[in-house]
């Protein structure tokens, strides 16, 4: 029997999980998600609530950035730092072009070495491979200085970038070049082996110039994304407003600079992955009332039920009630609260507020109203659940006093009076009414 029941509805756990992909769905690629989250099995009509709260604040985040672009002109400098990421990879590959027509001439003079004696002293008729003799020593000094100047021609800021390998070069070229003024002096092999080692670490250098530069791109687009999710959070209820706003001057600091720390970037798309969820639940919350009420009352006119009062607008922080006529008499009084728990308490109707407690005709009535009420309200908790509601009934029993209301006129009246009554039920309504005429005019007759 349920005179005296609470039904819970607790799509938490699902709205957990969906809340943020509604928020990040919106924020990033602008997209509605109701279809989402119905497929997570969230009741379409808070899906739909959730949806048209978040679409809301992405409009007025778009607006937003719009007003940011227009005032902080990072967009600009962005674009500044990737043109300057163009010229870098320009000037080492012009210092790749010139590295490779650096070149020790094709022929150097060469010697040949005398012929050499066997072991029974008869000179052999073959002579040994040509051997290159040291070269001539202007074309070495020619050759490291052409180097030499290559690798200080490479813009300031390359140079001294911490992977440069500027340094190290000209370091192997000034000891050869000090080589050559002194008693070992380099051979021509050893000399194009320098040319091939700085070939080989200006085309490293340019293509970890060319990796940053990807990488860098990324995590701007990343920063981009944030600020974008940070934008609608500020439209929406969050429980940690201050802690958005910083992350906001951070973000936007960044894309002014055109970098931030891959690290530091992580720490704080971490911190807005939390900030949106705790953003999203108290979304779902929100949502979850109205969304509720609303099915709640559909379902229970669908069964008959004329709505006597319905919910007062459920806010947050405030419970809601309202109250219902079950079909052929009785009322019953909702109340949800602040969590969407709901409460159900059956009354008997009178048309006065005559006093007293029911008679036996009036005790039956009501307990048979009080049962069809049973029956009636776990018909609505499965319409709930089918809506996606996560709803079950906690707690149900018989009224042990049946409380009594007085009968409140609608524009659409009870069944009993649109013909659609049993005949039971209107037999049993009649005999309490005849029977609190009875009383009444005995309480008179005592006066």
């Amino acid at each position: 029997m349920s005179g005296e029941a609470i039904v819970i509805t607790a799509p938490a756990a699902a709205l957990a999980v969906a809340g943020p992909i509604a928020l990040a769905a919106a924020a990033l690629a602008g997209t509605a998600a109701v279809g989402t989250l119905a497929a997570r099995g969230i009741a379409t009509s808070v899906a739909a609530i959730i949806d048209a709260q978040v679409e809301a604040a992405r409009q007025r985040a778009a607006a937003e950035r719009e007003r940011m672009a227009a005032q902080e002109a990072f967009e600009g400098r962005q674009k500044q730092a990737m043109d300057e990421a163009k010229q870098r990879h320009d000037a080492v590959a012009r210092m790749q072009e010139s590295l490779a027509r650096v070149r020790l001439p094709e022929t150097l003079p060469e010697a040949r070495r005398q012929p050499a004696e066997n072991l029974t002293g008869r000179t052999e008729s073959k002579t040994e491979p040509r051997l290159p003799a040291v070269p001539n020593h202007a074309v070495l000094t020619k050759t490291l200085d052409d180097l030499s100047t290559l690798i200080d021609g490479l813009p300031e800021n390359l140079r001294n970038h911490p992977h440069s390998p500027t340094a190290t070069l000209q370091q192997q070229v000034k000891s050869y070049r000090d080589r050559l003024h002194g008693n070992r002096p380099p051979s021509a092999a050893q000399v194009e082996e320098v040319m091939a080692t700085a070939r080989r670490s200006i085309t490293d250098f340019r293509d970890r110039l060319q990796q940053e530069s990807v990488e860098r791109d990324k995590r701007l687009a990343r920063t981009d994304a944030a600020l974008n999710l940070v934008l609608v959070l500020e439209q929406l209820p969050m429980p940690r407003g201050s802690e958005v706003g910083a992350i906001r001057s951070e973000l936007v600091a960044a894309l002014g600079r055109g970098e931030i720390p891959v690290a530091r970037l992580a720490d704080l798309e971490n911190r807005l992955k939390t900030l949106a969820g705790a953003t999203a639940a108290q979304i779902a919350s929100g949502a979850l009332r109205p969304a509720l009420a609303d099915a709640l009352l559909r379902h229970l006119r669908a069964l008959g039920y004329d709505v006597l009062a319905p919910f007062s607008a459920p806010s947050d922080g405030a419970a809601a009630s309202a109250s219902v006529r079950v079909p052929d008499g009785g009322q019953v009084a909702i109340h949800m609260d602040t969590d969407g728990r709901l409460k159900f308490t059956f009354a008997h109707e009178r048309q006065t507020d005559e006093a007293g407690p029911l008679s036996e005709a009036e005790q039956t009535f009501a307990r048979q109203q009080e049962a069809r009420w049973c029956k009636d309200l776990k018909a609505a908790v499965s319409g709930l659940v089918a809506e996606g509601f996560e709803s079950r009934v906690t707690f149900d029993r018989r009224s042990p006093d049946i409380p009594v209301v007085v009968h409140v006129p609608v524009a659409s009246e009870s069944a009993a009076e649109t013909g659609s009554a049993t005949p039971e039920a209107v037999e049993l309504a009649e005999a309490a009414e005849e029977e609190r005429r009875r009383r009444r005019i005995q309480t008179e007759q005592q006066r």
